[in-house]
């Protein structure tokens, strides 16, 4: 049932590429690096997260 349905969206779409996710866990790389980043300076965690995702807005 699954390869049917592959071969479904490849007819659909003309490839998989659009739901690899890749995107997804480049932005998770990114979130991670600069909370962790964010993290070992003079800030609080709550506060770093804070300002992340206020210079993500």
């Amino acid at each position: 049932m699954p390869l049917l349905r592959m071969c479904e969206f490849i007819k659909l779409y003309g490839s998989l590429e659009p739901f690899s996710q890749q995107g997804l866990e480049k932005l998770n790389d990114l979130t991670t690096l600069h909370y962790t980043t964010g993290t070992n300076h003079c800030h609080t965690n709550d506060e770093a997260l804070r300002q992340l995702v206020l210079k993500r807005n």
